[in-house]
């Protein structure tokens, strides 16, 4: 008797297949035929019994597309999206190409995220927002449209608002406060930026207390509005506080729900109380806070004693100088811990003694050197340090072992940025980096590095050699271990030797080129043959056979031309080097390095600061404050303003050309810096005006030539720290015909 496949196979009936819950929904709001889709479901499981999940999956990209048909099609029979406007999905963005509307567009019902941008409304009201209130809005955006003046209607018909934003606008504080009555319901996010607010009532939000949780004020000019609780007083549930940007100088809250606090660029000098008298925390939630861009010079280990809960602490741009022992210890979960731009001077062992700390920023501490670190290196103490970022950090002045040392101690770090940092050398001990995954060492001075520094960095995914000096890659500059695990790479903008010797780079970059193995970052744009002959890199093909007869007669013929000229260029180079400030004087004093005559000056400094390194520190500590703090007077400091990267020479004439007038710094280390000497002969030879100070009677055989005139002029000005008539004299002479 033959039995019939449905029966054999337990097939379902159209009635018994379950469809998703998801799909059910949706096609019962499309509106679809549920019974025919369920019949052809039950055909497929009829035919291809053993193929289930693959009728499921076709069956689902069926509703999927069916579904989305039918919503365009009902979307069509509403308004269309003004001219005005961009819509996309359920978002509408007005003004934005289209500046200066006088009005707000009637919108299709379906948008849940309005943007007005750039509009001219001075009154908004109930009746100017009325084309957008059958809506039902959850966002609100009126982003600098010249409102001036707000009506406590005006939002009334938008009774599921969650966020509402007003910033670029001048709207008085308590025409807010009387607006934001009407959506005391559901508001929960407010903005409130760059607005002019100097003040706020104390009762602006009390309104809000039971349902905001996020409020953004930055960028106003607020400056003691937070020394009392009675702003935030009562805002249970607000947990994200906005206040960058500002002037305030104090910050104290009772609100003890904030889990993230933003404080960069007012005017605090010191941490906030986050802590109280009884050793526990203010603020029990806070997990994200952001003092950056102020004045905050000195941390102890009380600072943030209490915050156990806070993950990211954000502290740039605020000029430390100090970092104590066990400043961070006490914040168990501190993940991220922001110190770029400071002055550091000294750097304790333990001061990031940390068990949870992932990632560092000290990028921008120019003068990281032996000398900061009294004990050793810090880096032994973070042991899951993943990300460190030391860009801008001049590595060069550590010692070598110094250096060697910090790689060694980067046990588990993933990503290491070095850009900057003025290296011309990599350690052995990055081989024991073996959980490096990227690797930034753009714009440094590397030419070439041992054939073991890349031999154990197998996870290595990400490498940037940008602007440096390499001349030539071969097969032992990355080992094979780490070519099979690099995925990308920069080695743009090097000069590449494109003879043989580079056959093997140029064979097995094509090669991964074309296998998609590896991508070189701006290839091949900003890759080139320097010599023989500029050419640019993926125009040098050698094949083998072009590069074996090469090589088997290379070395007769560089012999060959190396002795004929060996003796003229050590001849050569002795001169050169004998004369060297001399030619160097002379080149740059050619009529091509001087201004056009008849041209218009440019000046972007007063003065052009001429000075050795022994007195840098009276030049930073006394002359800069004196000029540019107290008298508004702009000086070109070399060790600030110079671009990194350019020759130094040419950083020399392009900024004295900027500068009005020359300040000679004289000390007798000055007159024998051949630097200092070059620098006093350009700016006689560009005739600048030129002051000199003396800061110490410098003796005659110290005195090069052009200086001896400047000495013996009367109007030289004899330094003499603490007295005023100096800085009068030299102010004097700044002013005159400024």
């Amino acid at each position: 008797m033959h039995t019939s496949p449905v029966a054999d196979q337990n097939v379902p009936t159209t009635q018994d297949v379950p469809l998703p819950q998801p799909f059910n929904v949706m096609i019962a709001q499309s509106g679809l035929l549920t019974s025919v889709y369920n019949s052809f479901l039950f055909h497929l499981f009829f035919l291809f019994p053993q193929e289930t999940n693959m009728i499921w999956l076709l069956y689902m990209v069926c509703v999927i597309l069916l579904n989305s048909r039918c919503t365009a099609s009902t979307s069509s029979t509403g308004l269309d999206c003004p001219h005005v406007c961009t819509c996309r999905g359920s978002t509408a963005v007005c003004g934005e190409k289209d500046f200066g509307l006088t009005e707000i567009p009637s919108l299709p019902e379906n948008i849940r995220r309005f943007i007005f941008l750039n509009g001219n409304i001075p009154l908004v009201n109930r009746k100017v927002l009325s084309p957008v209130s059958k809506c039902r809005l959850l966002s609100m955006t009126l982003r600098s449209d010249n409102i001036t003046r707000l009506s406590s209607d005006a939002f009334t018909d938008f009774t599921v608002l969650q966020k509402l934003d007003l910033s670029g606008n001048r709207i008085p504080a308590n025409m807010l406060r009387d607006a934001f009555r009407a959506l005391s319901n559901r508001l929960q996010s407010i903005v409130l930026r760059r607005m002019g607010i100097a003040a706020l009532p104390r009762d602006m939000f009390l309104d809000l207390k039971d349902h905001i949780v996020h409020i953004d004020l930055s960028d106003n000019i607020l400056e003691h509005v937070f020394d009392n609780d009675s702003l935030l007083q009562g805002l249970s549930v607000l947990n994200q506080l906005n206040i960058s940007y500002n002037s305030i100088t104090f910050f104290s809250s009772s609100n003890v729900n904030l889990r993230g606090l933003h404080l960069s660029s007012n005017r605090l000098t010191e941490i906030p109380d986050f802590c109280l008298s009884n050793g526990s925390a203010r603020y029990r939630e806070l997990e994200r806070v952001n003092l950056g861009s102020n004045s905050i010079q000195s941390l102890d280990n009380s600072s943030f004693s209490c915050l156990e809960n806070v993950k990211y602490l954000y502290l740039g741009y605020n000029g430390m100088k100090v970092l104590p022992n066990n400043t961070f210890r006490s914040m168990k979960n501190l993940k991220v811990l922001q110190m770029s731009h400071q002055e550091l001077t000294e750097i304790d062992e333990l001061a990031f003694y940390s068990d949870s700390l992932l990632d560092l920023d000290l990028s921008h501490n120019y003068r990281l050197s032996s000398i900061m670190f009294p004990g050793n290196l810090p880096f032994q103490w973070v042991p899951k340090l993943s990300k460190l970022n030391l860009q801008n950090t001049h590595l060069d002045m550590l010692p070598a072992s110094s250096l060697s040392e910090m790689f060694s101690q980067l046990k588990a770090v993933k990503k290491l940025d070095l850009q900057n940092t003025k290296l011309k050398a990599l350690p052995a001990s990055l081989s024991e980096m073996h959980t490096l995954e990227a690797l930034i060492l753009a714009t440094n001075h590397l030419a070439t590095w041992n054939s073991t520094t890349f031999a154990n960095l197998t996870h290595l995914k990400y490498i940037n050699l940008n602007k440096n000096g390499i001349r030539l890659i071969n097969e032992t500059s990355f080992p094979f271990e780490t070519r099979a695990s690099l995925k990308t790479v920069n080695l743009g903008n090097n000069d590449f030797l494109c003879t043989c010797e580079l056959q093997w780079f140029r064979t097995w970059m094509t090669e991964v080129i074309k296998n998609k193995t590896v991508k070189f970052v701006k290839y091949p744009e900003s890759y080139w043959c320097a010599a023989p002959k500029p050419l640019r890199l993926d125009k040098y093909n050698p094949t083998y056979a072009e590069c074996h007869n090469y090589q088997s007669n290379a070395y007769i013929i560089a012999s060959a031309v190396i002795g004929c000229f060996v003796l003229l260029l050590v001849v050569a180079l002795v001169v050169v080097y004998r004369c060297r400030w001399r030619l160097r004087s002379y080149i740059y004093s050619k009529p091509q390095y001087q201004r056009l005559s008849g041209r218009d000056e440019q000046f972007v400094y007063d003065a052009f600061v001429v000075y050795c390194d022994t007195d840098s520190t009276w030049v930073i500590n006394e002359l800069v404050p004196f000029l540019e703090t107290d008298h508004n007077i702009k000086l070109c400091i070399h060790q600030r303003d110079f671009l990194p990267g350019s020759l130094v020479a040419d950083n020399i004439r392009n900024f004295m050309v900027k500068s009005k007038k020359v300040i000679l710094v004289v000390s007798n280390d000055f007159a024998r810096r051949e630097w200092c000497q070059f620098e006093t002969r350009m700016a006689l030879n560009m005739e600048k005006k030129v002051i000199v100070v003396v800061r110490e009677t410098v003796s005659t055989p110290n005195v090069f030539k052009p200086l001896r005139p400047l000495l013996a002029n009367p109007g030289r000005i004899q330094w003499q720290d603490g007295q005023d008539g100096c800085r009068r004299r030299l102010l004097h002479e700044m002013n005159k015909n400024r």
